[in-house]
């Protein structure tokens, strides 16, 4: 079948970040279905190019993690219509995908079930509007008011819905009556094979988004908590690029135990992540941030890590319940430290660690496993009959 894959950020493996939308384009092209993806880039022109076999068109919407609301809307209203004039001039179509965020992506798909007749699967990543509404970024309530009836609308018109995390299949059913289905991140256990743990000092890292809501400050607290009372038994790396990275990197100035580099493809990851003990995965103290399906966790996994996150919910209960890692409240730097070497207290511990993290990145999310499940949705939803 023909597929027009929508998703704003879609990025290769090559490029790095959440390639989600990779692993189930190429699986989708190796199916032998036609897919064309639809996105965007810096760039001041429209480009179209074939990658591995899948069409990707890049429309010219600038975007970037420092941007205001007021921008961030630009961009996002800026690549619906350029989008939608994309989508529309695409003959033969099958099926839309559409993945969140932002949520205004579901506009498109929804103006190509309206205009087009066009079934479509809608992928939610966060949970919009309400992730916005409570980091502060919708506050107007006519604006609040207008994205939960497009948040509605969206999900009603889907021949049915992805979520990412079981919180956000939760977020989903108390919206809309449209089936769903919960298919979180995933772990490429071909990509990502574990080594014996590496040797002293143990390093800590932290690779992804630099922006205020990743709250990466507390990982410099805690590089400074160990200059100071455990000088060279800790390394620390933060990988990645965000509006924070200049406050992150005066914050570190005075310490000689960190380490920033830029962002990662995945082979650059894999690199980092065989040098690494532990990985560190934080969030802002909002509870829609416990609904998170972050990437770091699964590559982390995949790599047989120990796993730190700084929020509850589903991520921290798994991690507790397979004793791969703990929970920290990102204020404390003496429990952390408590905790780690009662989880491991010995280089033996971290590969014994290593082997439960892989299982579970193995028996519960692998790429392979998952992407099937995603495939197996969108075939089921062009098999309905078009109302």
């Amino acid at each position: 079948m023909k597929i027009v894959y929508i998703h704003q950020y879609y990025l290769t493996q090559e490029q790095g970040g959440a390639i989600r939308s990779y692993y189930i384009s190429q699986a989708l092209k190796a199916k032998g279905h036609d897919i064309h993806i639809i996105t965007s880039h810096n760039k001041l022109y429209n480009e179209t190019r074939i990658i591995e076999g899948t069409t990707v068109y890049y429309l010219p919407v600038g975007y970037d993690n420092s941007y205001g609301f007021i921008k961030r809307m630009i961009a996002f209203l800026s690549f619906i219509f350029k989008a939608y004039s994309t989508a529309k001039k695409i003959k033969g179509v099958d099926l839309v995908f559409a993945t969140s965020t932002p949520l205004t992506v579901g506009l498109i798909a929804l103006w190509l079930r309206k205009f087009q007749k066009l079934p479509y699967v809608f992928e939610v990543r966060d949970l919009w509007p309400e992730a916005p509404i409570q980091l502060g970024y919708l506050n107007n309530p006519v604006l609040r008011f207008l994205a939960r009836r497009l948040e509605k609308s969206i999900y009603n018109n889907a021949s049915s819905i992805i979520a990412l995390s079981p919180s956000m299949e939760e977020g989903i059913k108390k919206v809309s009556a449209t089936p769903t289905l919960m298919i979180p991140n995933m772990s490429d256990c071909d990509f990502f094979i574990p080594a014996s743990s590496p040797p002293l000092p143990v390093t800590i890292v932290y690779f992804g988004a630099l922006g205020k809501v990743n709250r990466v400050e507390s990982l410099i607290e805690l590089a400074a908590y160990a200059q100071t009372y455990f000088q060279g038994d800790y390394k620390f790396i933060i990988a990645g690029q965000g509006s924070e990275i200049e406050k992150l990197k005066q914050l570190a100035k005075p310490l000689n135990n960190i380490e920033f580099r830029g962002s990662l493809n995945k082979e650059a990851v894999k690199k980092l992540l065989a040098h690494a003990h532990v990985t560190y995965t934080s969030f802002g103290p909002q509870p829609i941030l416990e609904t998170n399906s972050p990437n770091k966790f699964f590559d982390s996994i995949a790599m047989g890590k120990v796993c730190v996150i700084t929020t509850k919910g589903w991520i921290c209960d798994l991690i507790q319940k397979h004793e791969i890692g703990f929970y920290y409240s990102a204020n404390n730097p003496a429990a952390f430290f408590r905790k780690l070497v009662t989880l491991a207290p010995s280089m033996q511990s971290y590969d014994e660690i290593a082997k439960r993290s892989r299982a579970l990145a193995k028996t519960q999310f692998n790429k392979n496993k998952l992407v099937a499940q995603v495939i197996s949705a969108l075939e089921s939803a062009v098999s309905k009959p078009r109302l």
